[in-house]
């Protein structure tokens, strides 16, 4: 049977997994605590409280949910081609250019994922069979009994090298330049006109953040003198924040045009994605769990 001090700095820890734990004096200085993620039985044959308690002296808890991941990038467009320039045989005009070439749409990337949904926290039975408090203390004893924690969604994909761009989808390319005018002396070769912009992708969503953990059964054994000095509180685990969506990719300019037989047509632009992600839902609270007395 272990004795042991415990403190701030230095709480008895009992980790997740089956326990059945035996202590025979733990001593309480200053603000220590006991962390509990096991599910079974603690018995401790003394409690001394030698230092102020914390709020809570108890937590017995579920760890938090994993986030969801990051949406994956989308693709850029890819910019459009200038066009052949036109050319001379001599003072003769030979071929007018050729227009660019369209920019492409770009590609919406993934969404983000969903966050996990939180764990139960432990069932368990913590008996106390003998308190002593220091006479210039007064403590209460507080217990919490926490469902986990939902895992944030992931949010859409972002890159903060963009700065004010961070939040925003892949851009479509741009459109290619015509090609340029020659005069060839007697006759000239006319230019051509520039591609049009290639549009922007839709906005990507993000997840939705997981459903908070229930909670479990605590059962407490206390010595009957000091049943009214521990104070209970059962909380449900929260749901996770749902994952931030991204804008629409911004399309882009169309290519210039170039001296030609009519007019100069420069291509059209791009237009931006036409429907924006939306955020993810946040999960929903667990169940609150019980701390019972016998």
């Amino acid at each position: 049977m272990t004795d042991k001090t415990i403190s701030a700095k230095n709480p008895l820890v009992i980790p997740v997994g089956l326990v059945g734990e035996e202590y025979g004096t733990i001593t309480v200085e200053e603000g220590g605590y006991i962390d509990i993620m096991g599910s079974g039985g603690i018995t401790i044959d003394n409690l001394k409280v030698v230092g102020e308690l914390p709020f809570p002296f108890i937590l017995v808890h579920a760890a938090d949910a994993q986030s969801g991941q990051q949406g994956k990038k989308g693709i850029a467009g890819i910019n459009g081609l200038k066009g052949t320039d036109a050319t001379c045989n001599g003072p003769i005009s030979m071929n007018d250019a050729t227009p660019g070439t369209d920019g492409s749409d770009s590609v919406s990337g993934m969404d983000g994922t969903n966050g996990m949904i939180g764990l139960k926290s432990p069932d368990i039975s913590i008996t106390i069979k003998n308190i002593t408090i220091a006479d210039s203390l007064i403590n209460r004893f507080t217990i919490i009994n926490k469902g986990g924690k939902g895992g944030k969604g992931g949010d859409a994909y972002n890159d903060p090298s963009k700065g004010d761009d961070q939040w925003r989808s892949e851009q479509g390319g741009y459109g290619g330049e015509g090609g340029e005018y020659k005069c060839c002396g007697l006759t000239s070769s006319y230019g051509a006109n520039g591609g049009n912009g290639g549009n922007g992708c839709k906005g990507d969503n993000g997840g939705n953040g997981g459903n908070g953990g229930n909670g479990g059964a605590v059962v407490m054994t206390v010595p009957a003198a000091y049943k009214n000095e521990f104070v209970t509180l059962c909380l449900p685990g929260e749901g996770g924040e749902g994952g931030k969506a991204n804008f629409v990719g911004r399309g882009q300019y169309g290519g210039l045009g170039k001296l030609n037989r009519s007019a100069r047509v420069t291509g059209r632009s791009g237009s931006f994605g036409d429907t924006q992600g939306t955020d993810g839902s946040s999960g929903s609270p667990g169940v609150k769990g019980s701390i019972k007395f016998n």
